[in-house]
């Protein structure tokens, strides 16, 4: 007997071992399987559980009559530890040259897409020679006085630690745009020796 299988968001698929199985009995040794796999990613924070409606029907009319069969399907979602997510894929920041220490560039922040919300400390992965960042709220700092004609662009690595049992990492890029300031005085393209002699006119 040919089944016939209407689902509402969800797709029959051949029958993978770690899908959702449903078994139609088609005669005492051969069963009809099919599965279910979701079209998208699920998401236990937006939606812990799932109805799904199934219809099995007999294209074949047996004394004149089209048999169907219903059935619901509940499909709760099991809650997985994730690492953390920025608040953005990537950063850019400017900062003047010539800043004191500890001069604020930009902040980063991440959270604990889980429901246990576990707290998130920040730290560089590289640019520490230049920048600090609190690792508490993920502020970025100069370390250092920057000088834009030594390097006007800055790309660092900033992590994002869960505070949980998996300590989980995430990671963003940090782009940094040093401004120029006027601090340099003017300099002659190159050496000039110029001279006079004692009797030329005025004007010379």
């Amino acid at each position: 007997m040919d089944v016939v299988v209407r689902v509402r968001d969800f797709e029959v698929v051949p029958c993978p071992a770690s899908s959702f199985l449903l078994n139609y009995q088609t005669s005492l040794t051969l069963p009809f399987a099919v599965c279910l796999l979701s079209k998208q990613r699920l998401d236990f924070e937006k939606q812990r559980q799932h109805r799904i409606e199934l219809e099995a029907e007999n294209p074949t009319l047996v004394k004149g009559k089209t048999y169907k069969t219903k059935a619901v399907v509940v499909i709760d979602v099991l809650d997985v530890d994730e690492p953390p997510v920025f608040s953005r894929a990537d950063h850019t920041f400017t900062v003047s040259e010539n800043r004191p220490i500890d001069t604020a560039v930009g902040r980063v922040l991440a959270e604990d897409p889980d429901q246990a919300k576990n707290s998130i400390w920040y730290s560089l992965v590289d640019g520490t020679e230049f920048f600090t960042i609190e690792k508490e709220n993920g502020m970025i700092k100069t370390g250092v006085e920057l000088d834009r004609e030594d390097v006007a662009w800055h790309n660092i690595t900033v992590a994002a630690h869960e505070a949980g049992k998996n300590n989980f990492t995430s990671y963003t890029q940090v782009t940094i745009k040093v401004l120029d300031e006027n601090d340099n005085a003017p300099t002659l393209a190159e050496n000039y020796n110029p001279h006079v002699c004692e009797d030329d006119a005025v004007g010379t």
